[in-house]
């Protein structure tokens, strides 16, 4: 009887193994390559009438979604994570991000500068998690006042304003020599005349 039981066991766990690998290889596992793997930029150049170069500092731009309504997402605040209305900034002029980058320390994308970027603005998303196609822009003039300041425009952002940073395409960490994807062009907004 005690062989018949050690056969029995032997086939259980012949099946197990065989079992196993077959799980295994059948996941669709995929490692992270870069650290900015799903990941997206959109850059965005305002200008006011009648200006072809500068980009207008100082604007609050609000991400709506498709019913108007400002984008909630989280963001780390130095100690914790809290919920917080998505926005675009400023492209920064240079580097602050403190290394390492891990759980106690997050990457933190205002805190990068963007080389193709240059003084525009910059949102960086999860391009799975947004549905480009169905965003907006609330673009305040928040810094002048009476006459000077601008009229508070709404805008629709595309697919095609949405670049993916991770890809086979780009090296673009690598600075101005590892290019960035072929075509890529900051969305241009001239904002309309004084309010």
């Amino acid at each position: 009887m005690p062989a018949v039981s050690q056969s029995i066991n032997n086939e259980v766990m012949k099946a197990t193994f065989i079992l196993y690998i077959l799980i295994l290889i059948s996941c669709n596992c995929t490692a992270q390559h870069c650290a900015w793997d799903y990941s997206s930029i959109t850059v965005v150049k305002i200008k006011a009438p009648g200006q072809d170069s500068a980009c207008i500092p100082g604007l609050k731009i609000t991400v709506l979604d498709s019913l108007s309504k400002p984008l909630i997402t989280s963001r780390w605040n130095g100690s914790k994570y809290v919920d917080d209305t998505l926005r675009l900034y400023r492209n920064p002029p240079t580097t602050t991000q403190r290394e390492p980058i891990d759980n106690a320390n997050p990457m933190n994308p205002a805190a990068i500068r963007f080389w193709f970027a240059g003084n525009n603005y910059v949102l960086i998303t999860h391009f799975d998690y947004l549905h480009p196609q169905k965003l907006k822009l609330l673009i305040e003039d928040t810094t002048r006042k009476g006459s000077y300041r601008l009229k508070t425009t709404v805008v629709e952002l595309t697919a095609d304003n949405f670049y993916h940073l991770c890809s086979h395409y780009s090296n673009w960490e690598q600075g101005a020599q590892g290019g960035f994807i072929n075509g890529f062009k900051p969305k241009e907004i001239t904002l309309p005349g004084n309010q």
